[in-house]
């Protein structure tokens, strides 16, 4: 049992060279595409979707089956960062660089029928005018 646990470490540490390489890669295409929100919007969905698809399929599977594997990798857990998490911005968060004009004219919420007035609908002032 000793000897997985100093060869998983191993692994580990010789992996984690690998893993900076691949996140400077992806921080070095994030700062190409700076200020393109559509751009950096992309990336994040990929990295959504890569985090989904290991726990999904690579890091379910791989859950321990006994308690004392399940106490380390809480214990692991624990020492080394806590539990991945994958931000999603609010709405108001998108608003926040939006100018009050702006954002007055926004409309979240269709109108109920009684709302709707003549100029809804034909475009013109409802005066005639």
């Amino acid at each position: 049992m000793e000897q997985t646990k100093k060869q998983n470490q191993e692994v580990v540490k010789s992996d984690s060279g690998e893993l900076e390489t691949i996140a400077d890669r992806i921080k070095s295409l994030a700062q190409k595409h700076e200020g393109n929100a559509v751009q950096l919007l992309e990336i994040l969905r990929v990295l959504e979707s890569l985090h989904s698809q290991i726990c999904n399929d690579l890091f379910q599977p791989a859950m321990p089956n006994s308690r004392h594997a399940l106490f380390d990798l809480l214990r692991n857990i624990e020492a080394n960062g806590g539990w991945p998490y994958i931000y999603r911005i609010k709405l108001k968060d998108l608003l926040q660089n939006l100018e009050a004009s702006d954002l007055a004219n926004l409309q979240f919420a269709p109108k109920l029928p009684e709302q709707i007035d003549a100029s809804d609908i034909s475009g013109k002032d409802p005066s005639g005018k």
